[in-house]
């Protein structure tokens, strides 16, 4: 945990620092889509990292990436996602937090779309969740539910390799 003594599981560690990073609402802003995208990504890749031992260069280009990820799956969901009252921090952070933690982890082309699929099915946050302390739970959620996706792709779970493209996704 970012800033304090105790130490929890990987889990437990990419959810309490994603709603850390979202408590005071000051963190980074895609302003074109108004996604929060570092604070998912960061959370779940500094989980991983300390438990997995990770160089400092290895986690930078894993959450350049994670970010790039979140931001541009936002640019496809802007405004009509936003619109319909998700909070698309929740939704795009853990596709990111997912891409991001696959990179870290070494995964092949298909164990990273796995992952991206299996965090593509757990979009976390609705808008009417604002000014609550639920709100910050999002990237929380997001940075937890993408950690775990990469995990589960590591070891051999699947999801649809079409999760994100798939022609009812308009």
């Amino acid at each position: 945990l970012l800033g304090r003594r105790e130490r929890v599981d990987m889990g437990a560690a990419a959810l309490i620092n994603g709603i850390s990073s979202h408590t005071f609402d000051f963190d980074d802003t895609h302003l074109k889509t108004i996604i929060h995208p570092a604070g998912p990504v960061a959370s779940a890749l500094l989980a991983l990292a300390e438990h997995r031992h990770f160089s400092g260069r290895q986690i930078i280009d894993a959450l350049v990436l994670g970010i790039d990820v979140s931001c541009r799956m936002g640019n496809c969901m802007y405004p009509d996602h936003y619109d319909r009252g998700w909070h698309i921090t929740g939704s795009t952070g853990s596709v990111g937090a997912a891409a991001a933690c696959a990179r870290l982890l070494g995964l092949n082309v298909q164990q990273t779309a796995m992952a991206m699929g299996i965090a593509a099915s757990q979009p976390i946050g609705m808008r009417e969740q604002f000014g609550t302390m639920t709100k910050p739970f999002h990237p929380g959620g997001s940075a937890r539910a993408g950690l775990t996706s990469a995990l589960l792709a590591q070891n051999g779970f699947t999801a649809s390799a079409k999760a994100l493209e798939a022609p009812g996704n308009k």
